[in-house]
């Protein structure tokens, strides 16, 4: 892949910065609207001439992602002469490989039951339980504004999810309880994975690649076992095939999975974890307007209002970071030795 010849050739290093940020932002805008369009279409469509199967098998779909995100980034080691190995003890990336794998299989199963739009909305709330868990299981303090900011983003996602239950039956409503309640699961799980992973980068500082990688091992490991668990992997290999085109639908969505988390990766080591967050978070509005382009989604004029409440809560928590941290480096330099301009402090010759 282009993307990956680029990170191992020194090419992308040799660029000006503003050139490297603006590759990054396409590669991840690029990948990840195509990412969510694939996902969104393979979970619409009927396969087969006759039968008209849907794929429903999230397990499975989630291994061949955790397979190809681990082998693309051995590629980027291997291409960038690093060590495969690293000093991080193997079995410290279980616990949040196990988590985010959990989180992302309940993310999965929601868009049985929920549009795209509703789901990527709804992960932007991700601030929300990371920051339960950093003040239950980290003891961090938040400023006030922190707090008005999520408020901001959960009462815009909650505007956003009210339904008009007027002519809609039981079973819709249940089909959207179980979508909201699977989110929720999602959101909660994510708050677990954060302080894990924030743990395991302080203690053992492993490289992006590393990280990416060995996750991922661990990733498709949980998911192989849960898959044959729950009888869903021989199943779904024979949907795959007896039905090529939902196959090569899946392998795109591996791909494309890789390689926006190959540009996400580049980004936090070239321009920090808070310039890749704005980047993705602005990334999630663009997803919203290309799903219901592309599916034809509406969204009524309250729903619109909730999604700009939500991205101007997203845009305040991320400009406010950024000057904290900042005000932070600021204090922190060292500060340049003053010159004097008294004519008695100048040396004698």
């Amino acid at each position: 892949a282009l993307s990956l010849r680029l990170f191992g050739s020194g090419k992308m290093t040799n660029l000006n910065e503003p050139l490297r940020l603006a590759i990054c932002v396409a590669g991840i805008y690029l990948f990840y609207l195509w990412y969510g369009i694939c996902q969104e279409e393979l979970y619409k469509t009927h396969y087969g001439d006759t039968e008209k199967k849907k794929f429903t098998y999230s397990v499975f779909l989630l291994f061949t992602q955790c397979l190809m995100n681990a082998f693309a980034a051995f590629v980027v080691l291997i291409v960038t002469r690093r060590p495969v190995s690293h000093t991080t003890p193997f079995k410290s990336y279980a616990v949040q490989a196990a988590s985010s794998s959990l989180a992302m299989y309940c993310s999965f199963l929601a868009l049985e039951h929920l549009d795209y739009p509703t789901q990527v909305l709804a992960k932007s709330c991700k601030p929300i339980p990371v920051m339960l868990m950093g003040i239950f299981i980290l003891r961090r303090r938040y400023s006030l504004f922190k707090y008005a900011y999520v408020a901001l983003i959960t009462g815009g996602i909650a505007w956003f999810m009210l339904e008009d239950n007027r002519g809609r039956s039981r079973e819709a409503k249940e089909e959207n309880l179980m979508g909201y309640a699977l989110l929720l699961g999602s959101l909660l799980l994510d708050g677990v994975t954060g302080p894990f992973q924030e743990r395991l980068v302080h203690q053992h500082k492993p490289t992006s690649y590393h990280l990416m990688m060995n996750s991922n091992i661990w990733g498709a490991f949980f998911l192989a076992i849960a898959g044959f668990i729950s009888g869903e992997m021989v199943p779904a290999f024979k949907f795959c095939l007896s039905h090529p085109h939902a196959a090569w639908d899946i392998f795109v969505l591996a791909v494309t999975s890789a390689l926006g988390q190959n540009f996400i990766y580049y980004s936090i080591a070239e321009f920090g974890s808070l310039n890749t967050s704005i980047i993705t978070t602005s990334r999630k509005f663009f997803t919203i307007l290309a799903s219901c382009f592309w599916f034809g989604h509406s969204m009524s004029i309250r729903q619109q209002m909730a999604v700009a409440i939500v991205f101007v809560g997203l845009s305040a928590d991320l400009y406010a970071s950024k000057k904290s941290r900042d005000a932070k480096h600021a204090t922190a330099a060292p500060h340049a030795p003053k010159i004097s301009h008294d004519p008695s402090n100048k040396k004698k010759d």
